[in-house]
């Protein structure tokens, strides 16, 4: 565990109040954790190097991007939200890794940084999740402050069974997510090789990671799962019948006899996609 450290986790918990948003990322990023270290680690960062951490919410990924590039590297993280920066900088400031990491609230579509600053940028859950309205764009402000040779990565989710024994009610929930209804045919995450060839970009490449959430589960991995569960599906109720919605309520409530992750057989998995590209040289 030394990419997030337990201290960092902690002061997690004691810095983001649980009933703020914020902690539902923190639960989330907990859970998918070793997920996420197997795509950092994937990409094999280059010790000393520095890189843009692009969407960075309250830096606990930063940190372990950060801990990649080793004492000689650096990681900028920056957020569109000021709070979760704050939260970033208060959880980070007294550990290793926060002393080679620099904090910005600024927006990913206007990045106020020089051409070829970086020699990597990574960007989880952000970039084109949900989907962007000018993907394209997006990648083309990226590029601009990569440095020749640079690399891209960007990982979303991209697949889920967290409802075992419901498949019909969990695909028509995932129909009627916000973050999948009504968006337009090339705009969505799974589009991305064409976003980076369309940008410019070279050696465009898609890589799988799955995680799996298994019976018994300790009431923090019920707390996560939920966190899931409403990032999801908290806006699906408009888009499926009142019937679905009374189901789906039930079986997602602690208090429900019927609660599914209550199940001593609760099995569900989930997947990542990375998508990693170069800038042209």
């Amino acid at each position: 565990m030394s990419d997030m450290p337990m201290e960092i986790k902690e002061r997690v918990k004691a810095v983001i109040p649980v009933s703020d948003d914020a902690y539902k990322f923190f639960l989330a990023d907990a859970l998918r954790e070793p997920l996420i270290r197997k795509a950092i680690d994937f990409l094999d960062l280059p010790e000393g190097s520095c890189g843009l951490d692009a969407g960075c919410g309250i830096g606990d990924l930063t940190a372990m991007l950060a801990a990649k590039v080793g004492k000689k590297g650096h990681v900028t993280g920056i957020d569109l939200s000021s709070k979760h920066i704050k939260y970033a900088n208060d959880i980070l400031r007294d550990f290793d890794a926060g002393k080679r990491i620099t904090l910005k609230c600024a927006d990913v579509r206007n990045l106020p940084f020089q051409d070829n600053t970086f020699d990597w940028l990574w960007s989880s859950d952000c970039a084109g999740y949900p989907s962007e309205s000018d993907p394209r764009s997006l990648l083309t402000g990226f590029k601009r402050v990569l440095k020749p040779g640079g690399l891209l990565a960007i990982l979303g989710w991209s697949a889920q069974t967290l409802l075992p024994g419901y498949p019909r009610l969990e695909a028509a929930l995932n129909s009627a997510a916000p973050y999948i209804a009504g968006v337009k045919q090339g705009k969505q995450f799974l589009n991305a090789l064409a976003w980076f060839q369309d940008a410019g970009f070279e050696n465009g490449k898609g890589h799988l990671f799955s995680g799996t959430i298994q019976a018994p589960l300790s009431e923090i991995k019920k707390e996560a799962v939920l966190a899931f569960f409403d990032m999801l599906w908290a806006g699906s109720s408009p888009g499926i019948s009142r019937e679905d919605w009374k189901v789906y309520r039930k079986i997602s409530d602690p208090a429900s006899t019927d609660f599914i992750l209550d199940d001593p057989g609760y099995f569900g998995f989930y997947s990542y996609v990375m998508f990693t590209a170069r800038k042209t040289t």
